[in-house]
């Protein structure tokens, strides 16, 4: 795997690309993918290389405040728990709407081929992911690992489960843990459930799935299963342009 560090409008990623991938080929299938509070991509590239291997290329973005981004106050400003969840939407709110500019420049760049483009995200990142579906309608596949399209801790207008109607193309996946006290998984199901009675599609666009005896820190195997799902949606979606093996 081939691991490029970039910087777009001062955005940090970091680009994961087969080794044997061309950079000057035709654009990819690629994928926008969000890390977890407090984390960073450089904490989980060994997930994201499943997605390598799957064909896609990966664009991994630090969250603002995050990673190679980490706000000097970070540490302050997440210390008491009743704050964290507010300062948690903020940075929500503030990395989803850096998603259409992201895209146009790596698109611009060769880099992401605009009609097989997705989004990944894990907790913190499932937020995201909700969120730039809102804000980005060239999303062709998403999904959701752990996330809530609700901002129940924040009750906003731009809360995803509130705009509907902005999910009237994408293919989404959400992903939940049956015992997740942080995210609790009554929000994706019952977005899914309005899905359902919104669009006459949503048989072949939407997919809730649980994992009823996890936590929010997942049991290992039910991860290696999420993850496998999550890799195999964006195959059937984005159809990367090789034909790598099933994902693992």
């Amino acid at each position: 795997m081939r691991i490029d560090p970039i910087t777009i409008d001062e955005v940090p990623l970091t680009l994961l690309r087969g080794d044997g991938v061309d950079s000057s080929a035709s654009p990819a299938a690629c994928l926008l993918c969000y890390h977890g509070f407090t984390s960073s991509t450089a904490a989980w590239l060994h997930d994201l290389d499943r997605f390598v291997q799957a064909g896609f290329t990966v664009a991994g973005v630090d969250a603002v405040g995050h990673g190679r981004r980490r706000n000097p106050e970070f540490d302050r400003r997440f210390a008491d728990p009743a704050d964290r969840k507010a300062a948690l939407i903020d940075v929500v709110r503030a990395t989803s709407a850096e998603v259409p500019a992201l895209l146009d420049a790596l698109v611009r760049q060769g880099i992401a081929d605009e009609g097989r483009s997705g989004a990944f995200g894990v907790s913190m990142g499932g937020f995201i992911v909700y969120a730039a579906v809102t804000k980005e309608p060239r999303l062709a596949a998403a999904v959701a690992l752990l996330g809530s399209p609700n901002w129940w801790m924040r009750p906003s207008s731009e809360s995803p489960h509130r705009n509907l109607d902005a999910f009237g193309r994408v293919r989404l996946l959400s992903l939940t843990a049956g015992r997740d006290e942080a995210v609790p998984p009554v929000h994706a199901a019952a977005f899914h459930e309005r899905l359902a009675r919104r669009f006459d599609d949503h048989a072949e666009r939407f997919r809730h799935l649980d994992y009823p005896a996890s936590e929010h820190f997942m049991d290992p195997a039910d991860w290696e299963s999420a993850m496998g799902a999550s890799c195999d949606w964006f195959r059937r979606h984005l159809h990367p342009a090789q034909r790598p093996p099933p994902c693992r």
